[in-house]
């Protein structure tokens, strides 16, 4: 699972998982450990990440500007992966 960063905010879940990649994400009822890594960029990765984000927020205005705010550059910096463990 990936997921970006929207705020730049020093207190936020992205930085929480810099200082430790350690933690939980929860889905539905089920609770997953997890370990958060920055992915490779070289691989065709964030192109990927991006186009999802892009087909599954755009369908409405009021996401869209997000979603295209969200493939910039600042943004794709803050790519994380989740890893289950």
């Amino acid at each position: 699972m990936f997921a970006r960063s929207w705020g730049f905010a020093e207190r936020s879940w992205y930085n929480t998982f810099l200082n430790n990649p350690f933690g939980e994400i929860q889905g539905g009822d089920a609770i997953f450990k997890i370990k958060a890594e920055i992915p490779e960029k070289e691989n065709g990765l964030m192109e990927k990440i991006n186009n999802a984000y892009l087909s599954k927020y755009t369908s409405t205005e009021h996401n869209k500007k997000y979603a295209e705010g969200i493939i910039e550059e600042d943004h794709i910096e803050k790519t994380m992966e989740f890893i289950i463990l």
